[in-house]
């Protein structure tokens, strides 16, 4: 595999239709196998949840995943693609449990973002937060991902996929005790007006962002060994709250408003004043209100 046609893919990638990413991927990968690692790696692909046969339903990714079952973040339980848990004689020795204490702190993220997630996104949405060890001890740093999906359930359909990969490193290049947090922020959108199969706006935007905190100065905590785990939380949720805001403004203000004003400039001939004219100022509205709804 060369690096021209990685960047190939990746650009063709992003001129295909959005609402059929694992498609897409699929196609890609048939035209070149030897690219399958990278673009696996690289592409986000649309959230899916499974419903447990018991516990809270979760959502499934690449960091949770061996072969078709799914690890649950809320009693840490791999489910078949049926939705059936797999028992500890049926689990295999080569499936990822996080340690002990790893599995503490997947506990605080999942509970801490769910009540995010009811803040922020409200009934039709769901959470998930995986954690792995990336260094021999926690203290050292480790890596995880925060997981949001909401779909509309009402009215014309739509999903919005919010993506959030980091990593946490101490800092040793500093006197002063420190962590460095590294993000990389996905949201896949997909809206589509189910009165008519041709009107439907989606895509996704990426961006990464790095940040230091040191443990001296983390605003009103008093640190301990003991709270490193609630340290690390504070400051990756200010994180990913940082991030959605900034991906979300950048959807509505910047791609979506540039949208609207290319669909204003197409409207304006001539041929579609009148009924058709209504239908299209309609059509703009609808797809306004399936944006604020997400």
């Amino acid at each position: 595999m060369s690096d021209l046609q990685y960047q190939a893919a990746l650009r063709l990638f992003k001129r295909l239709d959005p609402s059929k990413i694992p498609e897409n991927l699929i196609s890609l990968i048939s035209l070149e196998p030897a690219l399958s690692d990278d673009l696996l790696n690289d592409i986000d692909q649309p959230l899916k949840v499974k419903s447990a046969t018991k516990g809270k339903d979760f959502l499934c990714c690449d960091y949770n995943r061996d072969a078709d079952n799914h690890r649950s973040p809320w009693d840490n339980t791999y489910y078949t693609a049926e939705g059936t848990a797999l028992s500890e004689t049926e689990s295999d020795e080569e499936m990822y449990y996080p340690s002990e204490e790893l599995r503490l702190y997947e506990k605080l993220f999942n509970d801490s973002f769910e009540v995010y997630k009811d803040m922020y996104y409200e009934q039709g949405s769901y959470s998930s937060c995986y954690l792995w060890e990336t260094e021999e001890s926690l203290k050292e740093g480790f890596a995880g991902c925060v997981l949001f999906k909401k779909s509309l359930t009402t009215g014309d359909g739509g999903n919005w996929d919010s993506i959030h990969v980091f990593e946490v490193l101490q800092n040793t290049d500093s006197d002063i005790q420190a962590y460095e947090y590294r993000i990389t922020s996905t949201i896949i959108l997909d809206l589509q007006q189910k009165a008519s199969s041709t009107s439907k706006i989606g895509g996704n935007l990426q961006r990464q962002a790095e940040k230091t905190v040191s443990l001296d100065v983390a605003d009103g905590f008093e640190f301990n060994s003991s709270h490193l785990d609630a340290f690390h939380l504070t400051n990756l949720g200010n994180i990913v709250e940082d991030m959605e805001n900034k991906l979300r403004t950048m959807l509505e203000v910047v791609y979506f408003d540039k949208t609207m004003n290319i669909y204003r400039n197409l409207v304006k001939d001539s041929s579609l004043h009148g009924s058709s004219g209504d239908y299209h100022r309609d059509l703009q509205e609808n797809i306004a209100k399936g944006i604020s709804n997400i």
